[in-house]
């Protein structure tokens, strides 16, 4: 690159020349903060998303243990009891976690698309899934309580909490898909205006110094 002497005398040529270099420098950045981004979605994907598994796996046991013996329904009501007090502790964290995005929302640049707004109204919706699907289980353990004629009745509420948790674990991904698209398309809107402002500092630093990139050009063509 053939910087001239006189550069900074030329105040449109300097003035293109500090755009480019705050253009990089915001390029920069937003790659930064995307990046940032995308690690947290991944990071609380990764932490969520096991323990409904393990929620729904553990449900799935707890249904197969009802129906097989009526007779040990006060071992099976202690089993329901823990696996509500783990859904309560789910529906704490995707709270939580909605509570976080709700507050990233509020911050420019990320305050000016809707979408972090929505995505942290979809984890709180998970939450409330999570929470339902505990006042479900609680109503499992009271119902376990009394003798195997309320097997069947247990047998439909195991149900309509696993009905919870699957509509907990869609509301989450879609929730974090949402969160992912939004800051993609940040990240992407970020990309054109840079780039834009890039390309225009260039042509005006072109159009005042033609042989400005002139040596770059002659050590590409010596390699």
């Amino acid at each position: 690159m053939n910087i001239p002497k006189n550069l900074l005398e030329n105040g449109q040529a300097a003035l293109a020349l500090a755009a480019a270099a705050l253009a990089l420098a915001g390029l920069a950045a937003f790659g930064c903060a995307y990046l940032f981004v995308f690690l947290f979605i991944q990071n609380v994907d990764g932490m969520v998303s096991p323990q409904i598994d393990s929620a729904e796996t553990a449900l799935a046991d707890a249904q197969a243990v009802i129906f097989a013996a009526a007779v040990s329904s006060e071992s099976a009501s202690a089993a329901v009891v823990s696996l509500s007090g783990a859904l309560e502790s789910y529906s704490s964290a995707s709270r939580n976690i909605s509570d976080s995005i709700s507050d990233i929302s509020k911050v420019p640049p990320f305050s000016l698309d809707s979408r972090f707004a929505s995505s942290a109204a979809g984890l709180k919706q998970a939450s409330a899934y999570f929470a339902e699907a505990a006042l479900s289980m609680n109503a499992t353990a009271n119902s376990t309580l009394g003798a195997s004629a309320g097997v069947k009745k247990t047998a439909e509420d195991l149900e309509s909490a696993k009905s919870a948790i699957q509509a907990a674990r869609k509301s989450f991904k879609d929730a974090l898909g949402a969160l992912h698209l939004a800051s993609l398309a940040m990240f992407a809107a970020a990309c054109a205006l840079f780039s834009s402002v890039i390309m225009l500092s260039v042509s005006v630093l072109l159009s005042h110094y033609p042989r400005f990139f002139e040596k770059g050009e002659e050590q590409v063509k010596k390699k």
